[in-house]
């Protein structure tokens, strides 16, 4: 991504000090908010080049930015961190079921030790987070495709389409069809 602006260079200082002329490659914290938020500055270059798609993709680059730099403020990732380990398990088998002690096993901790460590990481238990990570990818295809409710729930290890509708309303406070019309409705057709 290549960005100009009276901030870019501060962002991108905060970022990584330059080596020479070039910036270096750094690794980010979370490369999957990483990757969402440079889509979206994508999605919105790829509509139209009105003001306000130009503004939306602006604030998406900033955004993806000011999170790059906080990665940097935070601090080196532990290379092999196993509570990292164990959300790029849950991110990676969406549609399976996956026990605490599964992932405990992953990480090689005992459960109680995995799961105090998981909730600090991510302030909730791993049961909660897979379950936001299935329906953060559900609305997603709510949005981008035609897939029939019971399909989608399919996809993100739902057997059950009522279970689901009631899963994703708890966290969405709306059910997947409502959700599905109020987005299309604010972004247009999917095209």
């Amino acid at each position: 991504m290549h960005v100009t602006g009276a901030d870019a260079d501060d962002l991108a200082t905060a970022i990584a000090r330059p080596a020479g002329e070039f910036f270096p490659v750094i690794q980010a914290h979370d490369p999957y908010a990483a990757r969402a938020a440079l889509e979206h500055v994508l999605v919105s270059l790829e509509r139209d080049d009105t003001t306000a798609s130009l503004l939306a993709a602006s604030g998406a680059a900033w955004g993806l930015l000011a999170q790059l730099a906080a990665d940097r403020a935070r601090g080196t990732t532990e290379v092999g961190d196993p509570i990292l380990a164990a959300q790029d398990y849950l991110r990676e088998h969406l549609d399976a079921s996956t026990s605490v002690a599964e992932l405990a096993k992953i990480a090689g901790l005992s459960i109680s030790h995995f799961s105090a460590r998981f909730r600090l990481a991510s302030g909730m238990g791993a049961v909660e987070y897979h379950k936001r990570l299935r329906s953060a990818r559900a609305r997603e295809l709510l949005i981008t495709t035609d897939a029939a409710v019971a399909d989608i729930a399919r996809a993100v290890g739902y057997d059950d389409p009522f279970y689901f509708s009631r899963q994703f309303r708890a966290i969405n406070g709306t059910s997947p069809t409502d959700f599905r019309l109020t987005s299309r409705n604010r972004s247009g057709p999917v095209v």
